[in-house]
């Protein structure tokens, strides 16, 4: 089920290695906080998520690292699904937000070819600000699918298979 062969006829893996969900934010750690902040907690534990984009006072808001996050302010963390489920609990509750939800996101298949790049670990090459919001859904080197963790090291011609919001749908997060 894991190849794109099979979803090119309409077929579907149910596994989903990404999700953002919407969280009302209830714990007081989080509260008076700015959205880089909560990431940068969740990064210290190894789990890389963001918040992409926040319901507060009922006015649909994009993200900026700068925002504070306030009583009764909903936002949508996304990241790798087993880091989500972990992290919903610690800020809040889950909640059903249709709108808020309701952003278009992408998958790209990225060929790698800046020599800057060769070389970098994943992890080093999530530490720069164009990578913020974007996940590793797959990484082909030659013919082969890799494994891969956060000290792969990548060369030029890497096939990486992305998922990040679209483009037009945000302003420049950092």
């Amino acid at each position: 089920m894991g190849g794109t062969q099979q979803d090119n006829m309409g077929i579907f893996s149910a596994n989903r290695p990404f999700t953002a969900r919407a969280i009302r934010v209830s714990n007081s750690m989080f509260l008076n906080r700015s959205v880089g902040e909560l990431e940068k907690y969740f990064s210290g534990i190894g789990h890389r998520v963001f918040v992409m984009r926040l319901r507060q006072q009922d006015k649909l808001v994009e993200s900026s690292p700068g925002l504070t996050i306030g009583r009764g302010d909903t936002i949508i963390l996304s990241g790798r699904t087993e880091f989500i489920l972990e992290d919903v609990s610690l800020i809040g509750a889950e909640v059903h937000d249709k709108a808020l939800l309701d952003f278009p996101i992408e998958v790209l298949d990225v060929v790698l070819t800046d020599k800057t790049i060769e070389g970098l670990t994943l992890q080093q090459l999530a530490a720069n600000d164009f990578t913020h919001g974007v996940g590793l859904r797959k990484l082909v080197r030659g013919d082969n699918e890799m494994p891969f963790t956060a000290g792969t090291k990548l060369d030029r011609g890497d096939v990486l298979t992305i998922v990040r919001p679209r483009e037009a749908a945000f302003a420049p997060h950092r």
